[in-house]
């Protein structure tokens, strides 16, 4: 890597934002790498079945992903359809189990697609 000069006492000079904006581009560079580093990441995939959601209600179904943890937070999204009017969460229920929650807000029943779900948690 070539010298950058870091102490810049003229910031006349034509090369002056050159080199400020050189050192943050390297500085945020070093800082992604330690995030990167630093925060895992687990992925996995899980197929469930979540039959017919009555009215007004939510239904929760365990997906075992091997590597998540409490500190980790899960993002779920499903590989296909879950259901018209559906909507889903999720959150870390214990050491490698992910429960996904899908919800009827309609007051009719709704059958759900069973599908797969993608999970990323960092």
């Amino acid at each position: 890597m070539p010298w950058r000069p870091s102490r810049i006492t003229n910031f006349t000079d034509p090369q002056a934002a050159h080199v400020v904006n050189q050192l943050f581009r390297e500085t945020n560079g070093r800082i992604d790498d330690i995030n990167q580093n630093a925060t895992p990441t687990v992925r996995g995939q899980a197929t469930l079945n979540y039959g017919s959601i009555a009215g007004n209600t939510c239904i929760d179904r365990p997906a075992h992903i091997l590597g998540i943890t409490a500190n980790l937070v899960p993002h779920v999204s499903p590989v296909t359809t879950v259901g018209a009017n559906l909507s889903w969460s999720s959150q870390v229920a214990s050491s490698n189990v992910v429960n996904i929650r899908v919800c009827n807000h309609t007051t009719a029943p709704i059958a759900a697609n069973t599908i797969q779900w993608r999970v990323v948690a960092q």
